[in-house]
């Protein structure tokens, strides 16, 4: 429904030509023209040393309406032609979740950096012949987990690290939007993809990596109370972690919801104070530090990052605009010939990927736990010799 936007004046021209001299440009290649490629976009529009200077989807023609909303001068026929472009300097994956791993693969294989908009894979396995790939091919893969950039975010984890809140003890979190109203043709439905653990419990999930850093999973448990259209609207998951220096265990317990719209507020508890993400802890913008003075009693301090102003444009989701955090680490990554990113590291992206596989198979999910036979299948096949080519899930 949203209409070729008018940009105030500040937005007209690409971000080359507000960006400084002494920063190169980098050339953002955009796979898919969906909802959440249409916000990306525009939040390239606002980062200063960016350009979505190409597009290409599925069919061309709808390449090319989103190109001429987003004011991008390029269309190309395929995602393959797109890839091998020259001037196309890192790739975006904006697609439906169950074809990223294979857009993946094509940026990785033609050696093109690549983010890949979460999740990386629909499993474990799959998530880990990417990071093999990109290794191999010494490219630069991250996974868009795009709330760890956040200002806010980054500060919660800074505090943790310096021990602001002492030893860290539990996170805890929420996150839920009603699915009520979702069309039978929504992402939601997709039986390979659909449901609230893949839509947004990797939300939840990461933030064991912000309260334990370095941490590795010691259990995972999860359940689920509630399907709708045989999708998993309600997850509840406890994980225990294993903190680096062997100083004990710390928690994470999360729910996520299709039934309601939940506050989503996070809340890292330490043994001498906790940090409170404020709402929409996904797209954060206000910490409150209580420290402790007594049993309770604290002293609290109040952290403010708002957010650049997003009035001037139609967003799909909430807090889109704070996409142009997650794009300036990446072009800082990309002028660096970095490859990968240390706010949101492959091995942070494996470790989200193996709790996802745990809570998806523990809550049910039908399409994954059909798809993980069929691997098992095929790997057991390989295995006797009987089937050297690799069937995907």
């Amino acid at each position: 429904f949203l209409h070729k936007m008018t940009y105030p004046r500040a937005f007209t021209t690409l971000a080359t030509a507000i960006a400084s001299p002494a920063i190169k440009n980098v050339n953002w290649g955009i796979l898919s023209a969906g909802k959440i490629s249409n916000d990306f976009c525009q939040a390239i529009r606002i980062t200063e040393g960016a350009t979505a200077s190409c597009v290409a989807a599925r069919a061309k023609d709808s390449a090319q309406i989103f190109a001429d909303k987003h004011n991008i001068e390029k269309v190309h026929d395929c995602y393959e032609s797109l890839v091998k472009d020259p001037e196309v300097d890192v790739v975006y994956i904006g697609s439906v979740a169950d074809s990223h791993a294979k857009l993946a693969k094509m940026c990785l294989d033609a050696k093109k950096p690549v983010v890949v908009e979460k999740p990386l894979a629909l499993n474990l396995d799959d998530a880990q012949e990417l990071v093999a790939m990109a290794r191999k091919h010494d490219v630069f893969l991250m996974e868009g987990m795009w709330s760890r950039f956040f200002p806010a975010m980054k500060k919660a984890r800074e505090l943790v690290d310096n021990g602001a809140i002492g030893e860290p003890v539990m996170v805890q979190a929420d996150f839920g939007w009603n699915t009520k109203d979702c069309t039978p043709e929504d992402r939601m439905w997709n039986r390979l993809s659909g449901g609230m653990t893949y839509d947004i419990a990797m939300y939840c999930a990461m933030l064991g990596q912000v309260g334990f850093r370095g941490a590795s999973v010691n259990t995972v448990n999860a359940i689920c109370s509630n399907y709708r259209n045989g999708m998993e609207q309600t997850v509840l998951a406890n994980i225990l972690f294993d903190k680096v220096g062997g100083v004990g265990m710390g928690a994470l317990q999360f729910y996520v919801t299709g039934q309601a719209n939940t506050e989503e507020r996070t809340i890292i508890q330490g043994t001498t104070g906790r940090i409170t993400i404020a709402p929409p802890a996904h797209t954060p913008h206000k910490l409150t530090v209580n420290y402790d003075t007594g049993r309770g009693e604290s002293k609290e301090e109040v952290m403010e990052y708002p957010l650049p102003d997003d009035t001037w444009a139609d967003w799909f989701y909430p807090g889109s605009i704070g996409f142009t955090y997650q794009i300036e680490a990446v072009n800082e990554c990309i002028r660096k010939g970095k490859k990968e990113c240390e706010t949101f590291t492959l091995d942070d992206s494996l470790q989200l990927a193996y709790l996802m596989d745990e809570i998806l198979e523990q809550a049910g999910h039908e399409g994954f736990i059909e798809a993980k036979a069929i691997r098992q299948k095929s790997q057991h096949k390989r295995d006797q010799g009987n089937d050297p080519v690799s069937v995907a899930a």
